[in-house]
């Protein structure tokens, strides 16, 4: 007997949708990550999202040490 449904569960919270990357910097802090390190791959690097990523970590990071990897292949 086979089921109609499936189920997928991960751990942790996903925070999506208009708005979300604006909570980004609270979320950072209220994990006490300071430090955060972004893994993408080198296609996005030059697009208007990541900049706007880059941009919500700096505004409340002041200049806090981050990491981009982008060594990732799609």
């Amino acid at each position: 007997m086979s089921s109609a449904f499936s189920t997928f569960s991960f751990p942790t919270t996903t925070l999506f949708g208009a708005g979300s990357l604006a909570e980004l910097p609270k979320r950072l802090n209220s994990f006490g990550i300071r430090r955060p390190l972004v893994v993408t791959d080198p296609g996005l690097l030059s697009t208007e999202a990541f900049a706007a990523l880059l941009k919500a970590l700096e505004s409340e990071r002041q200049g806090m040490a981050r990491h981009v990897f982008s060594g990732v292949h799609p």
